[in-house]
């Protein structure tokens, strides 16, 4: 028999040494702990979808929706799974708007994985709930059927409400700010205006002043002329000591209406 007989005559266990049984066998073992790997993940998998804090659905991606665990149907004010099946059998029946629902789908199938951070979902009592909600195509080694995605969400309810109160608050901080603006400009505006009429009342005084020093000085002069005059012809000392007092009492007073006049000018 020639070596090239011998290797398409031959298989290679028996080459090797093995017969076909025993390479069943261990073909066998191989198989049986991978299935029982696979098991082990599905159990896993199936304890999570079922006690996991936030919500899990799946659908397929025409649309149908396929399972969802308790936290779901908790968020959305179901009473069970069941119920929440019967009222939500398509993608679409999970949101308050199914444009934004195809939306998602159109984005989920062009990719691996789609995260949005605020979507409003619709509860069973109307409400509308603010989520969170990571899509991903499921592995179809988990996946009973292909085309899959699977949907996680969480209720962003607080943190919603936290950022409409910021919001608000903000909003009102906005418009005490703009009225006290409003009242600073008002102020000034009344400020601008007493200036302007102390302005103009400073120069109605200043002209007063003027005037009514400048009419002053002219008989203060004259008195004290006829006063300087009159002492010129009185005899006597006690005459010309009335006459210099008199002077003097003129002369201080045209003093006093000199210097208000340099103030007023």
């Amino acid at each position: 028999m020639s070596r090239q007989d011998l290797r398409s005559d031959l298989p290679v266990n028996h080459l090797l040494g093995f017969g076909e049984q025993s390479t069943r066998k261990s073909y066998h073992r191989e198989l049986t702990a991978r299935m029982e790997e696979l098991e082990v993940e599905r159990n896993r998998y199936k304890w999570l979808f079922e006690n996991a804090l936030h919500g899990i659905f799946q659908a397929s991606f025409q649309g149908e929706l396929h399972a969802a665990n308790p936290a779901l149907a908790k968020m959305l004010g179901y009473p069970s799974i069941q119920v929440m099946l019967e009222n939500c059998q398509y993608f679409d029946d999970l949101f308050v708007d199914p444009l934004t629902a195809r939306d998602v789908q159109k984005r989920i199938s062009s990719r691996d994985a789609f995260k949005c951070d605020l979507l409003w979902l619709k509860a069973a009592s109307g409400r509308q709930v603010p989520v969170a909600m990571t899509l991903i195509r499921k592995p179809s080694e988990f996946a009973e059927q292909d085309n899959l995605i699977e949907g996680f969400v969480a209720d962003v309810t607080q943190r919603e409400q936290a950022r409409r109160h910021l919001e608000a608050l903000n909003m009102h901080l906005e418009t005490r700010v703009a009225s006290r603006t409003r009242e600073l400009e008002q102020l000034n505006q009344a400020l601008e205006k007493a200036r302007d009429e102390a302005v103009v009342a400073k120069r109605s005084k200043d002209r007063y002043l003027t005037a009514a020093s400048h009419d002053l000085l002219q008989p203060m002069n004259a008195a004290r002329l006829m006063i300087d005059s009159l002492q010129d012809r009185l005899d006597g000392s006690e005459n010309r000591a009335i006459v210099s007092n008199i002077q003097s009492s003129l002369a201080g007073a045209e003093a006093i209406l000199s210097d208000l006049l340099d103030i007023a000018r």
